[in-house]
């Protein structure tokens, strides 16, 4: 694969700004499941470092892939296999990492939740061994890693529309970042992790249309086709990508266009509330952390419920139902001692006569 076209060089990155982030990294680590979106991807970060496109400018950042072999399809070795071989053609180093899909989280969760974890799980140990080969001259050091993720328009759509179907809040409903710093399950001190999504911009079709201009090889996951009924419950991402949202484009061909200027607007939203919630957790916070009880419970519920749950994404953890929270609150309204109410498996609030905080479980 050559150099990009000149058309390409600025176009195919979706944010500016996570793309001057992105080329401050120590190190690019592309999620490479051997589909047509990687390796779309993997072929346009391969061309712009040969090219010295951005985000390869100045200081270079490494390239590497790593792909997760899940175990769950009789076609896994067949994947993990191509992949090996296509980045050896392109001279990118590919990690295969195997996991074990928990069934406790299958059962929880669902397949798709469980094997998603599963997943960003073993590309944060990978990037850790990876962080480990890139400070090999300085072991203090710490290093910045962008975990580059294959996500296109169509994956921004679907997502919004399968958080809504869930009953996602306006967070929830901003969809997928260009940007974030990526969730670990241990903290390291000496690796910084973050997620990177450049196609966000870019439709399935072009996608396509560019793989196929390229000549480039990509596996096709059967899971993608249409299933009956039963595997219809199992993959309901599928469902909504392979029936829903066809329908919906069929009645109202601008639903994709109109989707993503929500996205915007909840965007925007959002960044309001979080202000808000700053300006509260300001003005109440107690000096024995959390905040003043009697002030905290003086301010509007709906201020009440959005500096919970504004704390609660500052820990990296995911919000309580809206029921859940607001029982929550009630118990702990008039609490005279401490009590502490359980919101999520890892969250609980807990309250006395003077302060009410959050607590990690």
């Amino acid at each position: 694969m050559g150099a990009l076209p000149s058309s390409l060089k600025a176009d195919w990155l979706a944010d500016a700004p996570a793309s001057d982030l992105a080329a401050h990294c120590d190190g690019l680590l592309v999620a490479y499941s051997g589909g047509v979106d990687s390796t779309v991807l993997l072929g346009l970060l391969v061309a712009a470092r040969n090219d010295g496109s951005p985000p390869f400018v100045s200081v270079r950042p490494a390239l590497a892939a790593v792909h997760v072999h899940h175990g769950l399809l009789t076609e896994a070795d067949g994947w993990a296999q191509h992949a090996k071989e296509q980045c050896a053609a392109w001279g990118v180093p590919c990690y295969v990492k195997r996991v074990c899909v928990d069934s406790d989280v299958v059962q929880a969760k669902g397949l798709e939740a469980a094997a998603r974890a599963a997943r960003y799980q073993a590309i944060a140990d990978v990037a850790r061994c990876w962080g480990d080969e890139l400070r090999r001259d300085d072991p203090r050091r710490t290093v910045r890693i962008a975990v580059v993720l294959a996500h296109h328009r169509d994956d921004q759509v679907e997502t919004f529309w399968f958080r809504l179907l869930r009953g996602a809040g306006v967070r929830g409903l901003t969809a997928m970042a260009p940007w974030a710093p990526m969730p670990m399950q241990k903290e390291d001190p000496s690796l910084t992790l973050f997620l990177w999504r450049p196609l966000l911009a870019l439709p399935k079709a072009w996608l396509i249309a560019y793989a196929q201009k390229q000549h480039l090889f990509w596996v096709e996951d059967p899971t993608n086709a249409t299933y009956g009924e039963a595997e219809r419950s199992r993959f309901r991402r599928n469902l909504l990508r392979q029936h829903l949202l066809p329908e919906l484009r069929r009645f109202f061909p601008g639903v994709d266009r109109v989707t993503l200027r929500t996205i915007e607007t909840m965007n925007e939203t959002q960044r309001c509330l979080d202000d808000l919630a700053v300006l509260d957790d300001a003005a109440l916070t107690h000096p024995a952390g959390g905040w003043h009880a009697q002030h905290f419970f003086a301010l509007a519920a709906h201020r009440q419920h959005n500096l919970i749950r504004w704390a609660i994404h500052c820990q990296r953890k995911l919000p309580p139902p809206q029921a859940r929270l607001i029982a929550a609150l009630r118990q702990l309204a008039s609490a005279t001692k401490q009590r502490q109410v359980a919101l999520t498996p890892a969250i609980a609030l807990a309250a006395d006569r003077e302060r009410i905080w959050l607590m990690l479980r």
